[in-house]
């Protein structure tokens, strides 16, 4: 029978192992070098992550752009009005939702406070920056879910200023197109609780479904803000 990849095959599908009589012995090793990089491609780990193009995603976005559309979403407030800071409402209307923050560090004469947050969102175009709030601080750094997960809420000591955060993320279960309480984890507290324990955060906000905005004031710092989340899922 001869082999498969064999000097007439080639000879009538273009001519080049009759041009070079050579190749007959290399395109084996080129076709089985190919199979095994579609078969097993590099970087395998990255390309698990979600892909928001992905019809699975599509029903959790559409719920989430008609919440956003309606009076269904909840706002879980930051405390009194501050008597600083401009007011600000930012609500996804694509279907985003929280998956993390990116801050920046400031003070206030000599305390050390976070100056900035940005969030930032899941969308159906992939992960996106939200509008900054506070004036650009120093040594940004960023809080973030892992692949899969969301912002499930997020705590902060009520006041003027933003001197703690931490956040607590769950798993995205797209079958209920909600967020799975049995699978979460919370990520470390960030501020300085060392030297001020009483700057610890103690104020929840969210209630363990998906955040679609953000709300509050800011100017200068980030003098309060709350969180916008979608519904309970049925």
């Amino acid at each position: 029978m001869g082999s498969i990849l064999s000097t007439v095959d080639f000879c009538g599908r273009g001519g080049y192992a009759c041009r070079y009589p050579g190749m007959k012995y290399l395109w084996p090793f080129i076709i089985s070098l190919l199979l095994t990089s579609s078969l097993f491609p590099p970087n395998a780990a990255a390309q698990a992550s979600p892909t928001p193009n992905s019809f699975q995603w599509a029903g959790l976005f559409e719920s989430l752009q008609s919440a956003a559309a309606s009076a269904s979403v909840s706002k879980s407030a930051f405390g009194k009005k501050p008597n600083m800071g401009n007011p600000f409402t930012d609500i996804r209307k694509d279907g985003g939702f929280l998956v993390g923050f990116v801050l920046t560090k400031g003070d206030w004469f000599g305390a050390p406070l976070f100056q900035s947050i940005q969030p930032i969102y899941f969308t159906p175009k992939g992960k996106v920056l939200g509008q900054r709030r506070g004036n650009l601080g120093h040594d940004p750094f960023t809080i973030e879910a892992k692949d899969g997960y969301a912002v499930s809420s997020v705590k902060i000591l009520p006041g003027i200023f933003l001197f703690s955060i931490q956040l607590t993320f769950m798993k995205i279960d797209l079958i209920r197109q909600a967020l799975d309480p049995s699978d979460s984890y919370s990520s470390d507290v960030y501020g300085d609780v060392t030297q001020h324990p009483e700057w610890t955060p103690n104020k929840q906000l969210g209630n363990s479904t998906p955040i679609i905005g953000l709300f509050g004031y800011a100017e200068n710092f980030i003098n309060g803000f709350g969180v916008v989340a979608a519904p309970q899922a049925p």
